[in-house]
């Protein structure tokens, strides 16, 4: 699902950084405004060292920060947010830009459809590079105009070279900075044991509801789910429901995908 962390106040914390990366682990990037009124964008940031490195050194207040899963798109930097919202949506890494830039939370299911009718009707030339439903809205920001975030899923953030910036979707205000989930909390891992029609029980755990299996519970890669099962008020509660990008609903969903959650 992604989350974004648009400080305006102050800067994330070691550990919301390490939590928003370890949730959203597909890469990272910061955009923020410039004196001479540009936006410097910093991105492809694939491991948590190495954005770590980069962000002790930012001093620039208020910056965007984006942490990626990877819903649409490969995992590459260039994938990483934010995208220039503009006709084309060229792909930058690093570098000042006059264009404003998104960022975005969430899955825009029909992004293929949007972008051939864009393409199809005239509206656009052929995008060239890799596509994925955050460069699309990107781009139908640049054609129609920001007010079209509010009809696509999701949560978005748009800076502008002028230091304006707007949110669109509910954020959590955290100190000064505004989160678009909170997965900035704690690491989403739940313990589950599979209860498929079968007599294999392999262990199981979901991280970012995505299933991984272990043989025994010696090989978990983390005992964070441990606490996050314990922390969750949701474990015993058959209507809880919501978008699925927290640990909570991540409980829910292995329930309601035939996971059986158990701490034995």
């Amino acid at each position: 699902m992604c989350i974004i962390a648009a400080c305006e106040d102050r800067k994330m914390t070691s550990q919301e950084i390490e939590n928003c990366f370890k949730n959203n682990g597909d890469g990272a990037g910061v955009a923020y405004c410039t004196e001479n009124g540009k936006i410097h964008v910093e991105k492809g940031f694939m491991t948590l060292e190495e954005f770590q490195r980069y962000y002790e050194t930012l001093d620039v207040l208020p910056h965007v920060a984006h942490f990626r899963i990877a819903t649409s798109g490969d995992v590459t930097p260039e994938m990483t947010h934010p995208y220039k919202i503009e006709m084309e949506s060229r792909l930058v890494i690093t570098g000042d830009i006059e264009t404003p830039v998104l960022f975005h939370n969430g899955v825009i299911g029909d992004y293929n459809a949007l972008y051939l009718n864009m393409l199809t009707s005239g509206m656009i030339d052929m995008l060239r590079g890799p596509i994925n439903d955050t460069r699309v809205a990107a781009v139908m920001a640049a054609v129609f105009d920001e007010e079209i975030l509010q009809s696509l899923s999701g949560k978005f953030v748009v800076m502008k070279p002028d230091g304006i910036t707007t949110m669109w979707g509910d954020f959590e205000n955290v100190n000064g900075v505004h989160f678009s989930n909170n997965g900035y909390k704690k690491i989403a891992y739940t313990p589950c044991v599979y209860n498929a029609n079968n007599k294999n029980r392999n262990y199981n755990y979901n991280k970012n509801n995505k299933k991984q299996v272990t043989e025994t519970k010696d090989n978990w890669d983390s005992d964070e789910w441990f606490q996050a099962y314990q922390d969750c008020p949701y474990q015993n509660s058959e209507a809880h429901a919501c978008d699925y990008d927290c640990v909570e609903c991540a409980i829910e969903r292995s329930h309601m995908e035939g996971w059986k959650c158990n701490v034995d």
